[in-house]
């Protein structure tokens, strides 16, 4: 089934980590863990061309940005993506680990690429301004009804804390507001949202175009 997006957009970076002189000079293995969005978007379509490039081969875990950015400060990563600004990242972690050295971390952004509210390919509801998704998105509006669709429960499907796309969204339209939409449905990866959306007709994915 086909799935199309709609409603308000926002724009989202995509972004390589290195811990400070921790990367091999030599040809060898680099792991590389975090952000699905980047993972989706970047490595996995051209990842041959960017080992054949820098001469690493890549083994590449795609978890969620915060998850990256841990492992990479165990030593479990050589590189961490996030999909989201690292100060965003870097305030959410601080807050259960500030011990970790965040000064040590080195940013590269490689792309950007936009949020999407993605809905069910039922749902005829395609647009929406910036304070009609706030509202949903704070839990004020919880019914398709209220965006002038079907009389609905309107459920938000999101990556659990730490993911990307969440963060973006809070710092973009928020000011860093966490949110607080009224019949979350939550998901471990930003894989899963689109496919939870196609399954539930009364669904709203905070998702990566395309």
């Amino acid at each position: 089934m086909g799935m199309r997006t709609g409603l308000a957009c926002r724009i989202a970076s995509g972004a390589l980590l290195a811990l400070v002189s921790v990367l091999p000079a030599a040809a060898e293995d680099l792991t590389i863990q975090g952000s699905t969005t980047f993972n989706a978007g970047l490595l996995a379509p051209y990842r041959a061309d960017i080992e054949a490039a820098s001469g690493h081969r890549l083994a590449v875990i795609p978890n969620k940005s915060s998850l990256g950015l841990v492992a990479l400060f165990e030593g479990r990563a050589d590189l961490a993506m996030i999909s989201t600004s690292l100060q965003s990242e870097v305030a959410l972690l601080r807050q259960e680990r500030p011990d970790l050295p965040f000064s040590q971390l080195r940013n590269f952004v490689v792309s950007r690429t936009r949020v999407a509210f993605a809905v069910h390919p039922d749902n005829p509801i395609r647009t929406a301004d910036t304070g009609v998704i706030k509202k949903v998105l704070r839990g004020e509006i919880d019914n398709w009804r209220d965006l002038g669709g079907a009389d609905l429960p309107l459920r938000v499907v999101i990556v659990r804390e730490g993911g990307g796309v969440q963060l973006t969204i809070e710092n973009a339209l928020f000011r860093g507001e966490r949110l607080k939409p009224r019949n979350p449905v939550y998901v471990v990866l930003g894989s899963e949202v689109v496919k939870a959306v196609v399954r539930d007709p009364g669904a709203l994915g905070l998702a990566q175009l395309g």
